[in-house]
């Protein structure tokens, strides 16, 4: 669940500033193929994929922890 709302947040903001998945992908170093595939959920990136995913949208990653969850 949690997944799904973080792959549909950052589709969101690609297609807020009007990127294509072409470019995006482009600035991941990734097929576009690959792209669609982890915005539709059918496969996740890696954890460097990830982050390099959100870097390249120009957001912050920010993980909150909660002692005992």
């Amino acid at each position: 669940m949690l997944e799904h709302m973080m792959l549909k947040t950052l589709k969101g903001i690609r297609t807020r500033d009007q990127m294509s998945q072409e470019f995006l992908a482009y600035k991941i170093g990734i097929e576009t193929s690959t792209l669609s595939r982890w915005e539709s959920g059918s496969r996740s990136p890696s954890m460097h994929n990830f982050i390099s995913w959100v870097n390249a949208l120009g957001c912050t990653l920010s993980i909150q922890y909660k002692d005992g969850e």
